[in-house]
């Protein structure tokens, strides 16, 4: 019984380190009571208007994207356990 105790505890305190280092939390976009398809619309829209070349290899002003967004009643939020109302960009970096 002790041995089942202390591997519990042991996963646990894995879980809480790696849940305080950041390791699984990831940014979201959030607005409340927005849906994915309003998002998928409303980040489209931002990302169309802050494409700095029209090329195939189109580059995204990632500041005019998230001004955008904001714009539209969004907040960027790093979050563990996102809720329906949370969706992710196109940023891949912080």
């Amino acid at each position: 019984m002790r041995r089942v105790t202390r591997a519990v505890l042991a996963v646990l305190f894995a879980t809480l380190v790696a849940s305080a280092t950041g390791a699984c939390a990831r940014f979201y976009w959030v607005k409340p009571g927005s849906t994915d398809e309003q998002f998928t619309q409303d980040s489209k829209a931002c990302e169309q208007e802050a494409t700095v070349s029209p090329a195939a290899a189109r580059s995204v002003e990632r500041s005019t994207y998230r001004a955008c967004l904001e714009t539209r009643g969004y907040t960027r939020q790093e979050l563990y356990m996102p809720g329906a109302d949370a969706h992710r960009g196109i940023e891949k970096q912080p």
